[in-house]
């Protein structure tokens, strides 16, 4: 197992369902039991609460947005534990007109069914320096 790859691979499939605006799509990237703190602090525990607060946001202010996603690393903590950072770029949120965000997300991943890996838990941060 490649760290990298799984990681490129997680972080693309989280752009994509994201830029489809497929909340569904997306908490399936987690495991069913997963958290995810997102840029404002809440904390969501469970898939269904993952779909169901970014389903809130994308039919809200990211409606139109689309995300762009960069791997900065990725590394094995265990035979079957990748974290990774990967940096985010938002545009199109309707409350910050012609602005781009980065943000930071870190995950932590699990193998899930065949070759595919699950976030098991993930925070979004603000990026407010270089990264």
């Amino acid at each position: 197992m490649d760290p990298e790859t799984v990681a490129r691979d997680v972080a693309r499939d989280f752009a994509d369902a994201w830029n489809r605006h497929d909340m569904g799509d997306l908490a399936r990237l987690f495991d069913e039991d997963a958290s995810f703190v997102n840029v404002a602090g809440m904390l969501m525990s469970g898939r269904d609460e993952i779909e169901h607060q970014h389903a809130l946001a994308h039919a809200g202010p990211y409606r139109s947005s689309s995300l762009v996603t960069t791997l900065i690393d990725a590394r094995v903590l265990a035979a079957d534990v990748v974290v990774c950072h990967i940096r985010c770029e938002v545009s199109g949120d309707e409350r910050r007109p012609g602005e781009t965000r980065p943000t930071l997300l870190t995950f932590v991943m699990t193998p899930a069914a065949g070759d595919a890996w699950n976030i098991a838990t993930g925070q979004n941060t603000p990026v407010t320096v270089p990264v």
